[in-house]
């Protein structure tokens, strides 16, 4: 999969009025990171493990190739309701809800991601 194809299934999941908070328009970024069963995503909160949110939030067994960061209200201070999405390589999700952004320690480069207007 692509990273255009990876941002694609992202925009669709959270043009799916379930999965956006009421209301706001929030802002997606790739995590330019190469994620494997031993990977982390280092959060203000602590690290985050892609094996960890898949074996919580979802079904998929695979490793995941791609991961997001959702800001859910780019307006506000932090901390508040974010998201990290990782898309497997079959293209199921894994989400896992947040209040902090990722660590600016490690210096991910975070590729914005444009959301049609719908």
């Amino acid at each position: 999969m692509t990273p255009k194809e990876s941002d694609n299934v992202v925009i669709k999941w959270l043009q799916n009025s379930k999965n956006s908070l009421s209301g706001l328009s929030p802002a997606v970024s790739r995590i330019e990171t190469e994620l494997g069963p031993d990977m982390t995503v280092q959060t203000v909160a602590g690290p985050l493990t892609p094996m960890k949110v898949m074996t919580i939030n979802s079904n998929a067994v695979e490793t995941p190739q791609f991961a997001y960061f959702v800001d859910d209200d780019p307006n506000a201070n932090w901390e508040h309701p974010c998201r990290y999405v990782f898309v497997h390589p079959s293209k199921a999700l894994s989400v896992a809800d947040s209040i902090s952004p990722p660590s600016s320690k490690l210096n991910y480069v975070l590729t914005q991601v444009a959301i049609p207007k719908v």
